[in-house]
């Protein structure tokens, strides 16, 4: 029965017809096994019937005879869109790549944390780049001093400095690193958090 189902499902979304992030999520919940809420099941049962009929699971159903059109509007009158995984991980993860984190984080109505995560992302690229940057150039100059005043019996600059510079640098840039991975995950854990309250309450969580 899941298997039919789930067929049905693919067939609703390739027709276009109704809500395709709310039926991604559907399809993804049966690949894996999982039973349906009940108001998912009716949701589903009732696309069936209306534009599947050959197809129609329970056609004992009086609501399944008459399309089932209440039905929907009575579990979800707002019409509340799920959140697609995929699309989250699109923005967690390609975007990211780019220095914008916490877009995924936005895409899910969670702005402000995102905006957090998005600023904290670049002030550490930028400031572990130039610091990395600034402590080469520092020992780069150490050693070229080193070869003009040794040879004078001068001292040359200490490169305990640049060293200092440029480990606040890595330790910045592994900072961001750390970041990137976390925010993914997040999301990815807000993506199924939204979706399984929408599907419950039939309202966003936030």
């Amino acid at each position: 029965m899941s298997d039919d189902l789930a067929t049905s499902v693919q067939k609703l979304m390739d027709m276009g017809k109704g809500d395709i992030p709310r039926l991604q999520y559907i399809l993804e919940t049966l690949k894996e096994g999982k039973s349906l809420f009940s108001s998912d099941k009716k949701y589903v049962e009732d696309l069936i019937s209306k534009y599947i009929p050959q197809e129609k699971p329970q056609p004992k159903s009086e609501n399944s005879e008459k399309g089932g059109e209440d039905i929907p509007k009575k579990l979800f009158p707002e019409r509340v869109e799920y959140k697609s995984e995929s699309i989250t991980l699109i923005f967690a993860i390609i975007v990211s790549l780019f220095g914008f984190m916490g877009v995924g984080h936005m895409y899910l109505g969670k702005v402000k944390k995102g905006i957090v995560i998005l600023v904290l992302g670049l002030v550490k690229s930028v400031a572990g780049i130039l610091l990395l940057i600034g402590g080469l150039a520092f020992l780069g100059q150490n050693s070229v001093s080193s070869k003009v005043y040794e040879p004078l019996g001068s001292s040359h600059i200490d490169p305990t400095t640049g060293i200092i510079i440029l480990a606040i640098g890595i330790g910045l840039l592994i900072g961001v690193i750390v970041l990137f991975f976390w925010q993914i995950l997040d999301a990815r854990k807000l993506c199924r958090k939204y979706n399984e309250y929408v599907t419950e309450h039939g309202k966003r969580p936030w």
